[in-house]
């Protein structure tokens, strides 16, 4: 069952599960067991799945289904719906490996520059 308390450090850490196993508190840890990690990761890529590709009546009631089953209530049904779509509209541009490799190629272009130059 999807707690507040385990919804809450899922998103603390944006879903991203290597954060949380090595930076995350012993608390956080207590919260949060790694089959409910991969409980929440699996109705979130359902709920990116339904919003990205048209789903027939089937679907959609299934997914229903599971939410209602497994979120302890309708505010953390509602909270991971919230992030999953968040998550799954990102703009590819904002990831920061992109920036990192956008930085990364500014940086070698002004060092050619540089050298070329003097």
């Amino acid at each position: 069952m999807i707690t507040r308390p385990k919804l809450n450090v899922y998103l603390t850490y944006s879903g991203y599960s290597d954060e949380w196993e090595r930076m995350g508190s012993a608390q956080e840890k207590s919260i949060i067991s790694y089959s409910d990690w991969h409980q929440i990761d699996d109705l979130r890529e359902r709920i990116c799945f339904a919003a990205s590709a048209p789903a027939d009546q089937v679907q959609a009631t299934a997914l229903e289904r599971l939410l209602t089953e497994n979120c302890e209530s309708l505010e953390v049904r509602e909270g991971l719906q919230k992030f999953a779509l968040k998550y799954c509209n990102q703009d590819p541009a904002n990831s920061c490996l992109v920036k990192g490799v956008i930085y990364l190629v500014l940086l070698l272009t002004v060092l050619i520059v540089i050298v070329y130059y003097y």
